[in-house]
């Protein structure tokens, strides 16, 4: 029983990720509706477990850096220049998202399914996607009045940006149920529905970041379907590459400093290249003052625009705009290592061979989106978007399991 009543409170968390905008308080304490849900949901889950006398820390493949990765966030709360803001961080983007991943990882294994969590994410992304779409026709519902005003849809969200970082993940898992998945007629019908209202929401925002990540997740899936998802030739000649190249880059841009220096641009409105540019090498010169420890949570931006930031674009940005930069400059090195570590894990998980291939592709696919949106955005730290990545994660891991056949 108690089972079923925590797979309907995840299934109505997950369906109502977006709106962690919606804020208030609670016995006179700030929350979000979001933060509400999980922490019912957690509180519930947690009060079984002590009841059963059962072991609160799942065992799976991500253990071992789940918790290190909680360690270095808990440690760079107190290396922000404000404890306070940092706290507020570390409750919101870790610990309620990772407890809401063993909740979620605990019941897809009771269940023995994982259908639940993948129909909340599906409902979430049409329900968000089609109020852009009603947005963009009849001007109504609108909450970013700025964003707008340059013909940019947002949903429910302040920013475009966001909403390609939110739906792109679920994107690629739907792409992956159409494409290698033997559904029932009905659920086709569904996903593709889903998939188109998410294409049209992103052309909407005019995320470039979005669609430059869309084409790479189709591209990959096209080749995952030419070559039957045969693995040793897929890691040999696509993956690694990749990954290599992408070190190379980014060993390239830490160690012999080679991003373009961008003192002498003169900045055009529009040009978001350009913003980047500005914000990655004052970044890089915070990190090389603070090679270790980086910043501290939700120390970036005061650190950053006091001290860093370059003359010819001055907004207090919240983060760097980069996932690597992100996590460095918040978590420091170890939480970088750390985070890479899970991410790398969660990949081979992925590229495993199982009895949930179709679902498992999509997650390799979501990673993928989420690594090359990450590369110009701020993929992980946003209430949603953490929690999506770590039930992204507990639907991988569950799904591993032999005795759950289902996705």
């Amino acid at each position: 029983m108690i089972n079923l009543i925590l797979r309907d409170l995840i299934f109505i968390t997950i369906t109502l990720l977006p709106l962690y905008v919606v804020r208030g308080s609670l016995f006179s304490i700030p929350t979000t509706l979001l933060e509400v849900f999980i922490l019912g949901t957690g509180f519930i889950w947690l009060l079984s477990k002590v009841y059963k006398k059962e072991q609160i820390l799942l065992k799976s493949q991500i253990l071992i850096p789940t918790v290190l990765l909680l360690f270095c966030a808990l440690i760079s709360v107190f290396v922000a220049p404000d404890v306070n803001s940092g706290l507020g961080i570390f409750k919101a983007y870790f610990i309620e998202p990772v407890l809401f991943f063993f909740v979620t990882l605990d019941v897809c294994r009771r269940l023995k399914t994982t259908k639940f969590v993948l129909y909340a994410l599906v409902l979430s992304a049409i329900w968000l996607s089609f109020l852009v779409v009603f947005q963009v026709f009849t001007g109504k519902l609108v909450f970013a009045p700025f964003e707008f005003a340059l013909k940019r849809a947002t949903g429910v969200y302040n920013s475009a940006n966001s909403l390609g970082l939110y739906l792109g993940p679920i994107f690629s898992i739907v792409l992956a149920k159409l494409l290698f998945d033997k559904s029932k007629l009905i659920e086709k019908i569904v996903y593709l529905i889903c998939g188109l209202l998410i294409i049209l929401a992103i052309i909407f925002s005019k995320s470039q970041g979005s669609m430059i990540a869309i084409f790479a997740v189709s591209f990959f899936a096209g080749v995952i379907l030419i070559t039957k998802f045969k693995l040793g030739k897929f890691v040999k000649w696509i993956a690694i590459p990749i990954l290599v190249g992408t070190l190379l880059f980014l060993s390239s841009v830490f160690i012999f400093d080679l991003t373009p220096k961008v003192n002498d641009y003169v900045y055009s409105s529009g040009n978001t290249i350009q913003i980047r540019l500005y914000v990655w090498q004052g970044t890089l010169d915070l990190l090389f003052d603070r090679p270790l420890l980086g910043a501290g949570l939700s120390g970036f931006k005061p650190i950053y625009f006091w001290h860093y930031h370059l003359p010819q674009y001055d907004e207090a940005l919240q983060y760097p705009h980069n996932i690597f930069l992100n996590f460095y400059t918040e978590l420091g090195l170890l939480g970088l290592i750390t985070f890479s570590w899970i991410f790398i894990k969660l990949s081979q998980i992925a590229l495993r061979s199982g009895k949930n291939l179709p679902l498992s592709r999509g997650i390799f696919l979501a990673l993928i989106y989420i690594l090359i949106h990450g590369l110009v955005d701020v993929p992980y730290f946003k209430n949603d978007l953490a929690v999506e990545f770590w039930v992204i994660a507990a639907v991988l891991i569950a799904s591993a399991d032999s005795k759950i056949s289902d996705g």
